[in-house]
């Protein structure tokens, strides 16, 4: 997603979107509001921008991605591809190879219009988000085929690609209100836009090279751009915590470089614990901070004598780098709290000195 009023400002320029094709003008007007929302959002502009396809391989899979060239407000190049990821290329390890070529934006159009298969190759199984780390959630934030059909429709028409375009876009109405039946085709658009971008957010935080800060921009661009999106309750609370993790994780900075910290300094290093399973009931990653191992195995070891500290955060909200599917539950992926974190932590310890007694006899 292009973030104008956030993170990434994107050069605009002032277009006109091209005629619609003859043969969907009995949902013009769906369309034309639809056009009109994408261009004032700014997505890429098929007119301007160079359409290019990723490609690597991982456990001897072959994987791609296809998308417009886009540049942020420091210079960054990012790939916008066509199913609503932000993917920056040099964040893929070295290891991948990954390969950026141009790429017929006509071949590709030509491809999923034929076939809604098309899109099998690019559905990442396990790439979800604009970055390798982000693992596990692909099928939970991945974007919906019709909602695929209708950007790819945009672009078609703005390059006068009028029958592919009518494919597309025949297809995406057809299969979009079995997603959203109350709303407008342009309402179901944004609600399953802003779960992508909302949820991916949240899926996000599991890579420690994305900040708060960056996270929350793409929350502030579905309260700016999404305002019928019946996600805004759930936006605006997770940007109420990201808000508050962006003050704590400046409180943290203070601690770089210190090789010795207090409990309570390791109850805050919690916001940046990660966990290899998904999954805060299971074994956390030894992620290495300022030295240390990870703070939550820190704490346990330090058993009793870190109790104290862990009370005092057992009603945080802070959103830690924790993050987890869940089954059944909406949404579908969530943070562990510091507070969860806490309590597991103080549940473990008392446990292990239940046991101790049993240990000795």
């Amino acid at each position: 997603m292009v973030f104008r009023t956030t993170l990434f400002i994107f050069s605009i320029l002032t277009l006109t979107i091209d005629v619609i094709p003859e043969t969907i003008q009995d949902t013009s007007s769906e369309l034309q509001h639809l056009l009109k929302w994408m261009e004032s959002a700014h997505f890429p502009d098929a007119r301007r921008d160079d359409f290019l396809k990723l490609s690597w391989v991982e456990d001897k899979k072959a994987i791609v991605a296809y998308g417009f060239k886009v540049t942020d407000c420091v210079g960054t190049t990012l790939i916008f591809t066509d199913d609503g990821r932000l993917i920056d290329p040099s964040m893929f390890p070295a290891k991948l190879q990954v390969k950026v070529s141009p790429y017929n934006f006509d071949a590709r159009a030509a491809q999923v219009a034929e076939s809604i298969d098309a899109y099998i190759e690019t559905n990442a199984s396990s790439y979800c988000w604009d970055s390798y780390e982000i693992q596990e959630f692909a099928s939970s934030v991945n974007l919906h085929t019709p909602v695929r059909d209708a950007l790819m429709a945009r672009w078609c028409i703005q390059l006068g690609l009028n029958d592919t375009s009518s494919v597309l876009w025949k297809r995406a109405v057809m299969n979009l209100p079995e997603l959203v039946k109350s709303n407008s085709i342009v309402e179901q658009f944004q609600a399953h836009w802003a779960q992508a971008v909302t949820y991916r957010g949240v899926a996000a935080l599991s890579n420690p090279q994305i900040s708060y800060k960056h996270v929350m921009s793409r929350i502030d661009w579905v309260l700016s751009n999404c305002p019928e999106s019946p996600l805004l309750d759930d936006a605006r609370q997770l940007k109420s915590s990201l808000e508050e993790a962006v003050a704590a994780d400046e409180k943290i900075a203070a601690t770089n470089g210190r090789s010795k910290l207090d409990y309570e300094e390791l109850v805050e290093l919690l916001l940046h614990q990660r966990c290899e399973s998904k999954d805060p009931r299971k074994e956390f990653v030894p992620v290495t901070l300022n030295g240390l191992r990870s703070p939550y195995s820190l704490l346990r070891d330090a058993g009793s004598a870190s109790l104290p500290s862990l009370d005092k955060a057992r009603d945080s909200k802070l959103p830690t780098r924790c993050i987890f599917k869940t089954r059944g539950i909406y949404p579908p992926v969530q943070w562990a709290t510091v507070g969860q974190l806490a309590e597991l932590l103080t549940n473990e310890i008392q446990s292990a000195q239940r046991q101790e007694p049993q240990n000795d006899k």
